[in-house]
């Protein structure tokens, strides 16, 4: 990520700009950036705003001369309390990560802290509760107070209306009474809206009554590695939006160990937990394309090695030879070389 981006972000953060905050946030993401390189970054940038307000640890920041320049001019907008209250957060937001649900989420709730820390907050509260209460995002405009009466004008209250209990009666008479609503197919008389509830049964999760609707058939036609392959590739079609998951499916393909077992090896545990994420999806693509409902995957992270990254137009040269050795006999009958 360009050192740009975290500039802006701590200058949304001083100016209480909530919403500027989460647009960058957006942006990045939206470029393809994981939520969690970005929050890993952003300590290490309010680490450098930290040291570079010390002249004697000025020498600790890792950057160039116009970079550094640029630490020290916003860390004395800094407060040194917000520095470790911010460097606090974001630390405890890149711990609690990978246990989250909802890991977008968990990085918007710490902008949101963070931006909020210059903000006046009611002591009483702070004190209280040991921690920062979140605000609104958009402040709402204050209601004009009335100007107070004065203690020497006595107040006294209008005179209220005369009662007409005559007129009352004969409204209250000609009105007639409210229906009673109709109970809706499947409910009890008497509890309109209310859905039947069996204790035998209990209340259906609306995922596990999609399951229980989507029964597939039995299908046991052969795979090979080839087909896989394809239908794997195939499944981003489905998730165009995913960008960070559609690469590590293109990145880490499949290889079957038996007629009904496939594995998958990538390189850390958060592609581990983004295939883990849409297992169920992608399982019950692949066996819908592919005609055969008994596969089942296994997604493991790589060993030390085992996985090796090619790069260079040589290494992917070596790589076509290992694979198919007559590729040397092209090279050298059309005299063909590296470019």
């Amino acid at each position: 990520l360009d050192y740009e981006y975290y500039f802006r972000i701590t200058d949304a953060f001083l100016n209480n700009d909530i919403s500027q905050a989460l647009l960058i946030l957006n942006d990045i993401i939206g470029k393809g950036f994981d939520p969690q390189h970005f929050i890993t970054g952003l300590s290490s940038h309010l680490r450098e705003v930290m040291v570079s307000k010390d002249p004697v640890t000025l020498s600790l920041i890792e950057a160039a001369p116009d970079v550094a320049q640029r630490y020290q001019q916003q860390g004395a907008r800094c407060s040194n309390p917000f520095l470790y209250r911010a460097l606090e957060i974001s630390n405890e937001c890149d711990l609690n990560y990978r246990a989250s649900r909802n890991k977008r989420l968990l990085v918007e709730i710490a902008l949101i802290r963070i931006a909020q820390l210059t903000a006046p907050v009611t002591q009483i509260q702070s004190q209280a509760n040991g921690s920062q209460p979140l605000q609104p995002i958009a402040q709402q405009p204050q209601q004009q107070q009335a100007n107070p009466v004065q203690a020497s004008q006595p107040v006294t209250p209008p005179p209220a209306p005369a009662a007409q209990p005559v007129a009352q009666a004969t409204i209250s008479s000609s009105v007639p009474p409210p229906p009673s609503p109709q109970a809706r197919p499947g409910n009890k008389p008497g509890m309109p809206g209310i859905r039947n509830i069996s204790i035998r049964n209990g209340i259906k999760k609306p995922e596990e009554a999609q399951v229980q609707e989507v029964k597939m058939e039995e299908m046991n036609k052969s795979v090979d590695n080839e087909a896989l392959e394809k239908a794997w590739i195939d499944f981003t079609k489905t998730i165009p939006t995913e960008t960070i998951l559609i690469n590590t499916i293109l990145s880490c393909k499949p290889k079957l160990l038996s007629a009904t077992q496939f594995e998958v090896v990538v390189d850390n545990p958060e592609q581990v937990d983004r295939i883990k994420e849409k297992g169920a999806n992608l399982l019950y693509y692949l066996r819908s394309t592919l005609y055969n409902s008994s596969l089942t995957m296994n997604v493991r992270e790589s060993e030390k090695n085992e996985r090796v990254r090619i790069f260079s137009d040589r290494e992917k040269y070596n790589q076509m030879v290992q694979t198919n050795p007559d590729v040397v006999l092209l090279k050298e009958a059309f005299g063909l070389d590296l470019a």
